[in-house]
């Protein structure tokens, strides 16, 4: 029988959300290259660890919401969430994370960008 330990678990954890860190600073550094952060690697990945804990806060989880999530904080700041909008739409306790960035995508799209 295979035993996996705790540590190893962890471990693998560490790799993925490393994986996924790296992913990412490659993803919002060509989609967003006039950013200030872009172009700073270290302020870049720390705004990126900020943001995977900000989303997980509000339930928003799979790669693909944490991937959205990531790309509105760096176009709408990292205030997006104490926005009177977007806080009623993350904090709403009824809908998924992923039900909330279709949200955020569907009112940036009609009512900020129209």
């Amino acid at each position: 029988m295979l035993t996996i330990r705790t540590e190893q678990i962890e471990i693998f954890r560490r790799r993925l959300l490393q994986r996924f860190e790296d992913e990412m600073l490659g993803h919002l550094t060509s989609h967003f290259e006039r950013h200030p952060l872009v172009g700073n690697e270290a302020k870049l990945r720390n705004a990126i660890r900020e943001g995977i804990a900000s989303a997980r806060g509000y339930g928003v989880v799979c790669e693909f919401d944490l991937c959205r999530f990531l790309e509105f904080t760096l176009e709408y700041g990292t205030g997006l969430h104490s926005t009177a909008w977007a806080s009623r739409i993350l904090n709403d306790a009824t809908l998924s994370g992923s039900a909330k960035m279709d949200r955020l995508d569907d009112y940036t799209v009609f009512v900020l960008r129209s």
